[in-house]
């Protein structure tokens, strides 16, 4: 036996998962017990760290950094990638706090938005010398949304912090582990299908190849007391680069619980669902012609950043992409001779028209307010009257169906139940598809938005034989 000191549970969640080695061949896996290092010898074990729910990703790099992402749920409110540090305490199942952890847990080097990554799987930093400008980085898969991500990690504040950026392209399945491999250098990704995920084949062993050719994608960012420095692979065009109305930039918080999963919450007023916009005074093109800096007065750390960006390289190729930055800490303001910020005229009635943070605050007062589109389903425990933000992760379900609807095939569901209605529902809204949604009882139509006719039973739900009632159905859905 190598090594029988790990312990185990009848738990249905008890995976050891994700066995890695650093540089010297010493030994890392990681369980929901946390993150265990072996002796290359076996003759040691011992746990480094721990606080993750559900854990299944893992990843050690070229200079010994360590990674572990744990899936979303109780005290765990979005998925996540932490950096480990020696003691670390990440969240679940219970805030910890002491005089250095003031929010009970240590902050994960990025939250990931439900829509970016649901769930996700494993990491790979990109190694062999055969990735161009990537070489080095530090990449991510995705289970939920079967796809890869960039993870930009920024050291400026002095702790761990960074920014997902999804990549182009879909794997045939929940992707789940990858390797570069030695004699090509290319990377190699196995997947699965399980929970919730958009994937369509019931497994994948696929390579992705870097062909040769330019990489329009940012590949460095850091976070300053006066704004964020991007740096990107290719040579920018200047004058798309220096406009701000290039980037939007929107902050939101997750509300740390027992409760499954969380709401994406307004930074400024933390009672309430939305997101605050955050202005970007001016946008510079720095010396190398490859970086920007955008000047952002309001920026602080915050859970969830967006910055989505629309540009032009030197050579005219689009650069357009989303990050989702988590700022811990700012480091030191840059000194940068910036662009003159954009002029705002005065109000027609001669006042000064109100400034950034006015607008802010009532763009996300207005978002508060709103109503939902479309149908939402909220699930809450009787007993401890907990919100179950699960159905969210539906989104993956409907982003494979509207694909499916706008290549003209048409979904037939053999069996499942609201959340698989649910799913598809997302589908048909995601391709702009006229949809009508019908329960098996009598009932009458309540509203129409965005072409979508939603009916609701006027008495309470019941379960009857639909062969018997397809006649009734059929013709209820022609009056309609």
């Amino acid at each position: 036996c190598f090594n029988n000191d790990s312990t185990t549970t009848s738990s249905g969640h008890d995976y050891h998962t994700c066995l890695e080695t650093d540089a010297g061949g010493t030994f890392y896996y990681v369980s929901p017990t946390g993150l265990h290092r072996v002796s290359r010898d076996g003759s040691r074990h011992e746990t480094i760290a721990a606080g993750w729910r559900n854990p299944n990703g893992l990843s050690v790099g070229p200079r010994g950094e360590i990674t572990v992402a744990p899936q979303e749920g109780e005290w765990t409110p979005a998925s996540q990638i932490c950096e480990v540090r020696p003691g670390g305490w990440y969240g679940y199942p219970g805030p910890r706090r002491t005089s250095e952890r003031s929010l009970g847990y240590d902050p994960p080097l990025c939250w990931i938005p439900r829509h970016a990554d649901n769930s996700t799987g494993g990491q790979v930093w990109v190694s062999g010398g055969r990735w161009g400008p990537l070489d080095g980085q530090l990449l991510s898969l995705s289970f939920g949304r079967s796809s890869l991500a960039l993870v930009l990690r920024d050291a400026s504040g002095g702790v761990p912090q960074g920014a997902f950026v999804p990549m182009k392209g879909r794997f045939l399945s929940g992707a789940m582990r990858g390797r570069f491999r030695p004699h090509d250098g290319q990377l190699y990704v196995t997947g699965l299908m399980g929970w919730v995920t958009n994937g369509i084949a019931d497994g994948c062993f696929q390579r992705v190849r870097y062909a040769g050719g330019k990489v329009y994608l940012p590949t460095s960012i850091s976070f300053h007391q006066n704004g964020i420095r991007i740096g990107f692979a290719e040579p920018l065009d200047h004058d798309a680069a220096k406009d701000p109305g290039s980037y939007a930039v929107e902050v939101w918080g997750y509300r740390y619980s027992e409760a499954y999963g969380s709401e994406e919450y307004s930074v400024a007023h933390p009672d309430r669902v939305g997101h605050d916009p955050v202005a970007v005074r001016s946008a510079t093109l720095l010396e190398d012609q490859r970086s920007v800096f955008l000047e952002v007065p309001a920026i602080r750390p915050v859970m969830q950043m967006h910055i989505r960006a629309s540009l032009r390289a030197r050579d005219g190729a689009e650069v357009s992409f989303d990050a989702y930055p988590t700022i811990n800490a700012l480091g030191p303001g840059l000194e940068v001779e910036t662009e003159p910020p954009v002029e705002v005229a005065n109000a027609a009635d001669g006042t000064d028209a109100p400034d950034a943070q006015e607008l802010a605050s009532e763009a996300v007062a207005l978002n508060a307010t709103d109503k939902p589109r479309g149908l939402v389903l909220t699930f809450t425990d009787p007993r401890t009257g907990a919100t179950d933000a699960r159905v969210s992760r539906l989104a993956a379900l409907g982003e494979a169906v509207a694909q499916y609807l706008k290549e003209g095939i048409f979904p037939i569901v053999l069996g499942g139940g609201h959340e698989t209605s649910y799913g598809h529902f997302l589908g048909y809204v995601g391709a702009q598809k006229p949809c009508e949604i019908l329960n098996w009882v009598r009932g009458e139509q309540f509203q129409e938005q965005d072409g979508f006719s939603i009916i609701e039973p006027s008495e309470p739900m019941v379960y009857v034989n639909p062969i018997k009632q397809a006649r009734a159905v059929r013709a209820q859905a022609e009056e309609l």
